[in-house]
């Protein structure tokens, strides 16, 4: 049996023992990339040397390390469930990683203090709802998965905080087709509640008093309808088309969204908050990956440092 011939038995038995997002990311895997390259492969003669020339041929086409090991992951499972489906001893693969690809990764993207005043400014004085919308992904560190997917009942108004208690967006299915999906947030403490300011807790408030709106209502519906049929929630693509526009409306360079959240990490640790808090607001489970992404100083903080001890 060639590796194309079993990738749709192995899907069959991954779904309902991993999410369905993962399902999706595994499908755009194969279909994207290990496809080409493993499909009329047996299953039985699959050698060390066939995983070392992809990993070396994509590395070498511009990919990173750590995109190229979760396509070997993906090969490997599939080889791990294909041989205990046939009773056959594991085998032992040993991939010589490079340190890096050959495009060297770039930065995080951050907005610099001028850019986010100027944002945050223009969204707090602007009668667009979307303006609200983006100052909370902006001040709570929202992945844009979770600002689409919030809904009136995760506001504590009392204590000006809201709750993230799931994610929206779209699954990939293959052959170009995607599904919308409402799941819990990816990990366990990505379930979190973030502080939020209090003009931006009585808009929210006095928005759901104003329209009547109940609790299962998501904060962002009225921004998007297709043909008769309107949406639930504005998906994360048509709200980043939307950010892109209103970055141009304000004057600032457009950044990716996911830019506010980490400008909103940086100025956390930049605040002197302890590290275990800033993993909590931002929904890490473990504090060495916020550690691992945002613990870095920038050129401001080492001449500081440097004049400290120098200087």
């Amino acid at each position: 049996m060639t590796f194309g011939e079993y990738w749709p038995i192995y899907k069959a038995q991954k779904k309902g023992f991993v999410k369905d997002t993962t399902i999706a990311a595994y499908t755009l895997i194969w279909d994207s990339q290990l496809s080409r390259h493993f499909n009329d492969v047996d299953m039985n003669a699959i050698k060390n040397s066939i995983l070392q020339d992809y990993v070396n041929n994509k590395v070498g086409e511009g990919l990173s390390v750590s995109t190229v090991q979760d396509h070997i992951s993906v090969v490997k499972n599939m080889i791990k469930h294909w041989r205990l489906s046939q009773d056959r001893p594991m085998l032992a693969f040993g991939i010589v990683w490079p340190t890096k690809s050959v495009n060297a990764s770039q930065p995080r993207e951050k907005y610099t203090d001028k850019e986010l005043a100027t944002l945050i400014e223009h969204c707090k004085n602007s009668d667009s709802h979307f303006c609200k919308v983006v100052a909370l992904g902006a001040m709570a560190g929202l992945r844009i998965g979770e600002l689409c997917g919030l809904q009136f009942g995760d506001f504590d108004f009392e204590s000006s905080i809201v709750s993230v208690r799931r994610t929206v967006g779209r699954l990939y299915l293959g052959k170009d087709r995607t599904a919308l999906f409402v799941n819990p947030p990816k990990c366990g403490a990505s379930e979190r509640r973030v502080p939020i300011p209090s003009w931006l807790n009585q808009y929210f408030k006095r928005y759901q008093r104003l329209y009547n709106t109940d609790n299962e209502t998501y904060i962002n519906r009225t921004l998007q309808s297709t043909g008769a049929v309107r949406m639930p929630f504005v998906e994360p693509r048509v709200f980043r088309s939307q950010y892109k526009a209103l970055c141009a409306e304000v004057g600032i360079p457009y950044r990716t969204f996911h830019s506010l959240r980490h400008t909103y990490a940086s100025r956390l640790l930049q605040a002197k908050v302890d590290i275990r808090t800033v993993a909590e607001l931002l929904g890490h489970s473990d504090v060495q990956t916020t550690l691992n992404i945002y613990a870095h100083s920038d050129d401001g903080a080492k001449k500081s440092a440097a004049k400290k001890v120098f200087m």
